[in-house]
């Protein structure tokens, strides 16, 4: 019985120094996943704060280019159409007839008319937030309907998605509204192009926007490090999706851009 003693002492011993092994590795294992799952935890956040940063970024962006157009178009067009009004209204005095007056106030009313209609439809879309009210097909639609009617390309405007573009989340239709807005002011800073088309069409998993001109077109390796496209690209990446550019001299530019259906 003494023999036995010393050997149930040993494994009482050696048990014990097991079981503490075991409990602190077990602590030290969930202390580690706790450890990651914080970090993890963190990191998401740090991606979430970078994520609305560069959403905040491109509303305040998209805001600052509506502006400016809208800036352009009271200047080259509303305080135009307002001066001739207020030329005809000062030769209203000099004339000689009846006929002429009323030529005068008549042709003036409708100088003032068209201003006020121009200022109505440049304030329906001062707002970034009309993007999510009308969609971002109507909204590019209607940008492209008002160059052209300017005279400044002529543009066509095709939606083959049945309506699945309303579909999209409102940060998605902000970012794809920014990113035609480049693409446009690309083509016409540099491309000398006479027509542009815009294309959404419904592909599995999304819809794509494809943007073609027939301008003198670019030899993609020279530029691509160029502001304009890493800037189309990272916009690509911000709503998880994918953008391709083609281009060749004398040859025009097509720009296709997929946009994932929200998860």
């Amino acid at each position: 019985m003494s023999k036995e003693n010393p050997e149930i002492l040993l494994q009482a011993v050696v048990t014990f120094i097991v079981a503490v092994f075991l409990i602190g590795f077990i602590l030290l294992v969930v202390r580690l996943i706790q450890r990651g799952k914080r970090l993890q935890e963190e990191e998401i956040k740090r991606f979430k704060v970078i994520h609305e940063k560069k959403l905040l970024e491109t509303q305040i962006e998209t805001q600052e280019e509506i502006l400016k157009n809208v800036s352009m178009e009271i200047h080259d067009n509303v305080s135009q159409i307002l001066l001739l009004a207020n030329v005809n209204l000062s030769l209203f005095q000099f004339a000689e007839t009846p006929e002429q007056s009323f030529s005068l106030i008549a042709e003036s009313k409708r100088l003032i008319s068209s201003a006020m209609e121009d200022l109505s439809e440049l304030s329906r879309n001062i707002h970034s937030d009309r993007i999510s009210e009308i969609g971002i097909d109507e909204a590019i639609r209607n940008e492209l309907d008002w160059l052209s009617k300017k005279g400044a390309i002529k543009t066509n405007f095709f939606d083959d998605t049945d309506g699945k573009t309303i579909t999209l989340p409102n940060e998605t239709q902000l970012v794809l509204f920014r990113m035609h807005q480049e693409a446009i002011k690309n083509i016409l800073k540099h491309a000398e192009a006479k027509t542009v088309s815009y294309l959404f069409e419904s592909v599995p998993g999304g819809i794509t926007l494809t943007i073609e001109d027939d301008g003198k077109g670019f030899e993609p390796e020279t530029v691509k490090n160029g502001i304009g496209l890493r800037s189309l690209h990272s916009r690509a990446e911000l709503i998880k999706g994918s953008i391709q550019i083609k281009s060749s001299v004398a040859e025009g530019t097509h720009i296709c851009i997929f946009i994932p259906f929200a998860e």
